[in-house]
């Protein structure tokens, strides 16, 4: 794998690329964007009939705020960026990284199909949504947002992507120490060998 990061920052460079082949890894950051005064979670609903990993969700899915990795940016820098440019919130605590993940999606618009993804728990006090800063294609694809209260979130029948942020929740909100890989092993290696 090469990529050059400069030591102690976490700044991209360039991007990933794995092997002689240049498989191109996405670098992207999400936040778990959770209201300090009312304990809930923001998570925007994407209805996508174009892309080849979407469309079998004919209802929409859920995910968090988030987005590729610019160059030059952290994972923290593209996570406020990414959460001011979905949400037009930019009053935003950072907190640590809670999940990593590898998947394999193929979305239009974007290039790469692989996928490094970093979760980050964000803190906010403020609770309106600004879509000004959206671009053409999430203007195409953005359904609603809704501030999820936990519960909601672990009952709900939705689909929620990572699948198993119902399940992780609890660990990603009490245990913000070390990183939780959340990666599907058995997805990659479908995906690897076919």
């Amino acid at each position: 794998m090469k990529t050059k990061v400069s030591k102690g920052t976490g700044i991209i460079k360039e991007r990933f690329y794995i092997g002689s082949g240049r498989i191109m890894l996405r670098l992207t950051a999400r936040g778990i964007l959770i209201n300090r005064n009312t304990g809930r979670v923001l998570l925007i609903k994407y209805f996508d009939k174009h892309s080849k990993s979407t469309k079998e969700f004919t209802d929409g899915f859920w995910v968090l705020p988030g987005g590729g990795v610019k160059k030059h940016e952290t994972f923290e820098e593209a996570v406020k960026r990414e959460i001011h440019e979905e949400t037009g919130i930019t009053n935003v605590n950072v907190k640590n990284c809670v999940f990593s993940r590898i998947i394999h999606a193929e979305l239009r618009n974007i290039e790469q199909n692989l996928y490094y993804e970093r979760y980050y728990v964000v803190e906010t006090d403020d609770v309106e949504i600004n879509t000004d800063n959206l671009t053409n294609n999430e203007i195409e694809v953005i359904n609603k947002y809704k501030w999820w209260s936990i519960n909601e979130l672990k009952r709900t029948k939705d689909v929620v992507l990572p699948l198993s942020l119902k399940m992780q929740i609890d660990a990603a909100l009490t245990n913000q120490n070390h990183p939780i890989d959340i990666t599907d092993s058995d997805e990659l290696l479908k995906v690897s060998f076919d």
